[in-house]
């Protein structure tokens, strides 16, 4: 046995981590959490009456790759729209994924100590795997970029004929349809195969780029170009850390903001500051230019103010910051010392948790959530005809889908909108509630810079006669009579 695991370990360890990555995220998905308030959001424009909404601008400020939400849509007219049926696609594009990760590192690999580092990386990244289950583009971001790389890494447009440039042309220009960043992918790939080749394809790049650029462009001016505005006319200020400023304390920032987030809960920001920046420099010494094209476009379109870099939205640069970390392993540890140094490095200080700690962060981003669900199927089995049901502002997307959800509906219902986050005026507003009334509070999400829950709560136990209260995680359900 022993003879046996020192001849077949790498076989050994990647199937380990390939079937743990696997069954992490399909755990996940069959936990079946009830959806968040942007899930909710999104999936209001699946569901809608109007079978074409969601080719058009997104219900509730959403946004969202117009092919990703008419796959779902096309999906939900066989299954439905419950939560597993919505985010079927994001768990195939987490799931395939892993596998096309795993080939695209064989090809750029020779030494499989760096193999194993990044697919190690690459499975148990906590963040690639919730998003495996969450009803958002983030995922197949990740499924398009690592398909991408993987599949460029094979064309060299020198070899090239006319039939295969103009094959290799229409699939480039389907491919932002799904997932936005694909685009900076696709115009760094263009612009490396000039630079490696010396300039002598550029009129064969240029063919290629033409049907992208005119259905990119037709695509944003007549579908992104609103969302984006009423993206940043809504979120100014949450966006505002994603777009890069001309400051080096907002650089820095940035950088350790997002990389805190990309690899929690084991971030150590001057060691991957470090390890990725050798990735990069050894890229150029190489010659070998496309990924860091990829993260300077990402930088320049950041910097412009199109698409920030921040969280969630740059899901997708995770695989391609592990390859930067397989580049310095692959550089480094060129003898056996060398790779046992780098071994415990990345031990001690990378991922420096055992395995029942990150099993415990595991279950919580899965576990303590917003109870939209639970808390909807109570308030439709305890409602009586005469009374009002009142919804904060955070949760009306919650409350429009899984009314839909249990087929509930009454047209007693109510909105409070607070103009500014002030305890005083969120009580005015609920003593300006007509009396003699009987009312249900369903507030089902809040909002983490402005929570009304906890207002809520103290109004109603200081000057009201509570009839129920009942919490479900972090949402409520209260009864009052007035």
């Amino acid at each position: 046995m022993t003879n046996f695991l020192k001849k077949n370990y790498f076989y050994f360890f990647i199937s380990i981590f390939f079937i743990s990555g696997i069954v992490l995220r399909l755990n996940g998905y069959l936990i079946n959490r009830p959806l968040w308030h942007d899930e909710c959001s999104l999936a209001l424009s699946v569901i809608s009456t109007d079978n074409f909404q969601w080719a058009k601008t997104l219900l509730h400020n959403q946004s969202a790759p117009i092919l990703f939400m008419g796959l779902t849509k096309f999906i939900s007219l066989i299954f439905g729209t419950k939560e597993l049926v919505l985010r079927f696609i994001p768990l195939i594009s987490g799931i395939i994924s892993l596998y096309l990760f795993y080939r695209l590192t064989l090809d750029l690999f020779k030494k499989k100590f760096s193999i194993l580092v990044t697919n190690f990386l690459f499975c148990f990244n906590l963040q690639l795997i919730y998003y495996t289950q969450e009803f958002k583009q983030y995922s197949s971001d990740v499924f398009i970029t690592v398909g991408l790389l993987y599949y460029t890494n094979k064309y060299d447009f020198s070899r090239l004929d006319f039939k295969q440039t103009l094959i290799i042309s229409a699939i480039f220009s389907i491919l932002p349809l799904m997932s936005l960043p694909s685009a900076l992918i696709i115009i760094a790939f263009l612009i490396s195969q000039i630079i490696e080749n010396k300039g002598y394809i550029i009129k064969k790049v240029i063919c290629c780029a033409i049907p992208i650029l005119a259905i990119s462009t037709i695509y944003f001016c007549t579908l992104l170009y609103k969302s984006k505005a009423n993206q940043l006319s809504l979120y100014e200020s949450y966006w505002d850390i994603g777009f890069i400023k001309l400051s080096l304390t907002h650089i820095l920032n940035l950088i350790k903001f997002n990389n805190d987030w990309f690899f929690y809960p084991n971030a150590h920001y001057l060691l991957m500051s470090i390890i990725t920046t050798f990735g990069i420099a050894y890229s150029y010494k190489l010659k070998k230019y496309f990924l860091p094209l990829i993260l300077l476009l990402g930088i320049l379109v950041s910097a412009l103010n199109i698409y920030p870099l921040f969280q969630r939205i740059s899901l997708w640069l995770i695989p391609i910051i592990i390859l930067f970390i397989g580049i310095f392993t692959e550089t480094f540890c060129s003898n056996v010392k060398k790779t046992l140094l780098t071994s415990v490095l990345f031990i001690l200080l990378f991922y420096n948790y055992n395995p029942i700690n990150f099993l415990n962060k595991y279950s919580e981003i899965f576990v303590k959530t917003y109870n939209a669900r639970n808390s909807m199927e109570y308030l439709s089995k305890i409602y009586t005809p005469e009374t009002y049901i009142i919804i904060n502002s955070a949760s009306d997307s919650e409350y429009e889908y899984y009314s839909d959800y249990y087929q509930f509906y009454t047209n007693k219902t109510g909105i409070i909108n607070l103009p500014e986050y002030n305890k005083e005026l969120y009580f005015k507003i609920l003593n300006s509630l007509p009396k003699n009334k009987k009312y249900i509070f369903y507030y089902a999400y809040d909002y983490g810079h402005s929570p009304v829950i906890p207002f809520l709560c103290e109004w109603c136990n200081k000057n009201k006669k509570v009839l129920f209260s009942k919490e479900f995680y972090n949402s409520v359900i209260i009864k009052i009579e007035n």
